[in-house]
Order: C-alpha cells, then sequence, then structure tokens
C-alpha cells in the first residue's frame, strides 16, 4: 500500500512540475507597462501612424501554450481585427482570428492571444505571422519554439500512468506468499503415513491385531519379535 501510495504521488509530482513549467513559459507574457523589456516589439510612428502606439511581447518559448501580448494605446476609438498563423497554416497550429474594440482613448489596453499547438505537433521551432487590421493595419512575423506540447505531454502522462500500474502489481504479486504444492503434499502424505497403524495376524489365534505389540490381546500368547510387525 505504500507502494501505491509513492507512485501517486510521484504521478501528482510530476504533473505539478509540467503545469509548472507552463506557467513559468507564459508568465513572461502577463505585463504591464512597467515590465516592458527588450523582447517587446514596438513599430516605429511611420508605421502605425503618429496616433497609435503599440507593443507586442512574446515569449521565445513556450511549454504547451504561448501567449502573445499586444497592447495598444490609441487617440481614436475604433476596432482591430487581428489574425495570428503559423507558416504552415493549419497544419500545426490553431488558426487564431478575433476581433477587439478599442473604447478608451489614450488609455493602454491589453490584448491576449493563445497559441494553441494540435494535438499531433511535436515540439520544434516555428515560425508566426501576425495581421493587424481595421483601426490601423500593422503586420509582424516573427519564431518561437515550442519546448513539449500536447503530444509530449499526452505521451507523458500515458507512460508514468503505466509505470505506475506496473510498479503496483508487481508490488502486490511480491506480497503474495508463494507456497509449494509438491511440498505441501509430501507433508500430507507423511503426516497421514505416520498416523495408519498397520496389523498383523496372531501366529496364535490368527486374529488380526496392531502391528508391534509384544503379547496378542486376543489370546495373550507372546508374538515372536520377527513375526511383530508385518513386512512391506
Amino acid at each position: 500500500m505504500w507502494s501505491k501510495k509513492r507512485f501517486i504521488l510521484l504521478y501528482l509530482l510530476s504533473i505539478s512540475f509540467l503545469a509548472s513549467s507552463q506557467i513559468f513559459s507564459q508568465h513572461r507574457i502577463w505585463f504591464d507597462e512597467s515590465q516592458l523589456s527588450s523582447e517587446a516589439v514596438t513599430p516605429n510612428t511611420s508605421q502605425l501612424g503618429s496616433n497609435i502606439t503599440l507593443n507586442i511581447i512574446k515569449p521565445d518559448l513556450f511549454i504547451i501554450e504561448g501567449r502573445i501580448g499586444i497592447n495598444v494605446t490609441s487617440e481614436t476609438l475604433g476596432t482591430i481585427f487581428y489574425v495570428l498563423t503559423e507558416e504552415s497554416g493549419e497544419l500545426y497550429f490553431v488558426r487564431i482570428n478575433q476581433t477587439r474594440e478599442i473604447t478608451e482613448i489614450n488609455q493602454s489596453q491589453l490584448i491576449i492571444i493563445r497559441v494553441i499547438p494540435l494535438i499531433t505537433t511535436f515540439p520544434g521551432e516555428y515560425h508566426f505571422i501576425l495581421n493587424i487590421s481595421g483601426l490601423f493595419d500593422y503586420n509582424h512575423s516573427f519564431d518561437m519554439f515550442l519546448g513539449m506540447g500536447y503530444s509530449l505531454f499526452t505521451i507523458a502522462l500515458i507512460f508514468i500512468g503505466i509505470l505506475s500500474v506496473i510498479a503496483v502489481l508487481n508490488r502486490r504479486l511480491s506480497d503474495k506468499p508463494i507456497t509449494s504444492t509438491t511440498s505441501i503434499s509430501s507433508q500430507i502424505n507423511l503426516s497421514s503415513q505416520s498416523d495408519v497403524v498397520g496389523t498383523i495376524s496372531c501366529p496364535h489365534c490368527k486374529k488380526s491385531i496392531d502391528e508391534g505389540l509384544s503379547f496378542c490381546p486376543e489370546c495373550g500368547e507372546r508374538i515372536p519379535e520377527f513375526l511383530r510387525y508385518n513386512p512391506k
């Protein structure tokens, strides 16, 4: 039972580790303006116009699902449309096509775009294209590295589960007492033989009596020593 608990604990720790890795990889894009770093992409004014400020923050590496942050500040209200695709189309990642309303003037608004790999997508570097239109037009291409994805995540969970089941079964088998049918049968036979007393025929009265007796209990005559046991 203790072994089973240990493997369940190992399984939960593995899940926690994978979840923590995912959170860590995504934490780099949950930001405010004071956290903008050299990872942020800031287009120049000629690309957007003087009334738009745009910052794009992306992780270089994400474990399972990634996040991209778009920080928009505008002097006018309007609607923006953004499309995120991988250069292979929808072969490896889900195509994101969404709309966002700019409802505040000269106020920073944060837009979060999910980067969702398909279940069959394996780790590696992928090239993404972000197209923004509507209130302003802007295109940006960049590379990001997928560290694990759902494919390896699923394989890892299945592998850990199989190991846990095998370990529990082995533990149960090792706890079972090993009995030998042959030795038990031999003990039973020996015990049976020792409990059964043979008989002989009294050489005088010819009646059946237990072997090993010095005198016949029927006639009282002495039984010669060589006749006291029944030869087998």
